[in-house]
């Protein structure tokens, strides 16, 4: 050894092997992605990968959409809604953890609160003819068609003032007791008017049994979306240059 040098010592391995024990999880989840996190909400749903939690069950939705309506303004259960309705009822679906992709599509199809049928049902004389109607099959749907006729807002504020309006607003009256579209002003020719689709449905959602329904497919929807995202999007740190990730491509030509 040559007199004035320190002598050579060999670098301890333990750092290094410290080093590589620590970063062996981070490592590993780059690797093969994320694992689930169990239960990070505590309501025994787990997040996938990319840290999506599935949509919660539609019972319990069901529930809580039900639950809402019993909350708010003093509703039979066929009684017609209007949009205020379904406001409360989509901002708490999103605090459980669902947002209903076609909000919009579903208010524009119950009617707003400033519609006269809205307006004249939800008066006193207005409800206590709307719950001697409301169990027929479409009745909202005719009385909606009214309202878009000649004359027909005048008739059904009319209509609840009298003591049987019922009977002029069921479809099966007794015997020489006109219809709603007999007490239509006469067209023209002085013809009882016609309303194309009358007795069909407008696609419009009037009651809590046709909003649960819709409800129900917007869930089944809404679902099948989020699970075949979660099946397309990599995991975050996927390796997506590796291999396997390049399984498939066409094969490189050399020069």
């Amino acid at each position: 050894m040559q007199k004035g040098r320190r002598p050579y010592a060999r670098p301890s391995a333990a750092p290094v092997v410290l080093t590589a024990i620590l970063l062996f999880p981070f490592a590993a989840r780059c690797a093969h992605g994320a694992p689930p996190t169990k239960d990070p909400r505590g309501d025994g749903r787990t997040e996938s990968a990319a840290g999506e939690a599935p949509l919660p069950p539609w019972s319990e939705m069901r529930l809580l959409i039900e639950s809402t309506l019993d909350a708010g303004a003093r509703r039979d259960k066929n009684d017609l809604l209007s949009r205020s309705d379904l406001t409360p009822i989509f901002d708490t679906l999103r605090k459980k953890g669902w947002t209903v992709s076609d909000r919009e599509a579903i208010t524009g199809r119950t009617l707003a609160d400033g519609h006269v049928l809205v307006q004249q049902l939800r008066s006193p004389q207005g409800t206590r003819l709307m719950r001697k109607i409301s169990g027929e099959e479409r009745i909202y749907d005719r009385l909606d068609r009214i309202t878009t006729a000649s004359g027909g807002e005048a008739l059904i504020r009319d209509l609840i003032k009298l003591p049987d309006g019922e009977r002029y607003a069921l479809r099966k009256q007794g015997v020489a007791v006109p219809n709603l579209l007999d007490l239509l002003p006469k067209d023209s020719s002085a013809q009882t008017r016609t309303i194309r689709g009358f007795d069909k449905s407008t696609g419009k959602i009037y009651t809590r049994a046709q909003l649960l329904q819709q409800l129900e497919k917007s869930h089944e929807s809404d679902s099948r979306a989020k699970e075949t995202q979660a099946g397309e999007t990599p995991a975050s740190g996927t390796n997506t240059t590796g291999p396997a990730a390049r399984k498939g491509a066409a094969p490189r030509t050399s020069n």
